[in-house]
């Protein structure tokens, strides 16, 4: 079963044997029709017209990617890291919607979502 639940900065965690990982996942409006969402563990990024299509998109884009992995020796294949400003930017974003949330001021804030996927 999968889920998507409220943010939690865990990262990565749990037992590749057992394959229940948690990845960190955000979403967010690149242009005025174009939404990106993006599995910083994983490296993986996905574009839709909508936020929703595209985080469903990611998820998709998760699944096959494990399910690639896990076929073979998953070593340097899970966790793999984005690098150094794409973790940078899921930081700035989820600073920039927390800040917009805390001075009320919600429609200005930014189109994005933060969200854990988690594979059991």
């Amino acid at each position: 079963m999968k889920s998507l639940e409220e943010p939690r900065d865990t990262g990565v965690r749990g037992s590749i044997g057992h394959r229940h990982l948690d990845f960190r996942c955000f979403g967010y409006q690149q242009d005025h029709d174009l939404f990106v969402a993006e599995c910083i563990d994983l490296n993986l990024m996905v574009k839709a017209d909508t936020m929703n299509r595209a985080v469903s998109s990611l998820r998709d884009a998760i699944d096959g990617y494990l399910e690639v992995s896990f076929d073979g020796d998953p070593t340097g294949l899970v966790p793999r890291p984005s690098p150094v400003a794409r973790r940078f930017l899921y930081r700035w974003i989820g600073v920039r919607s927390r800040l917009a949330q805390l001075f009320g001021d919600r429609k200005k804030a930014p189109s994005s979502k933060h969200f854990i996927y988690s594979t059991v």
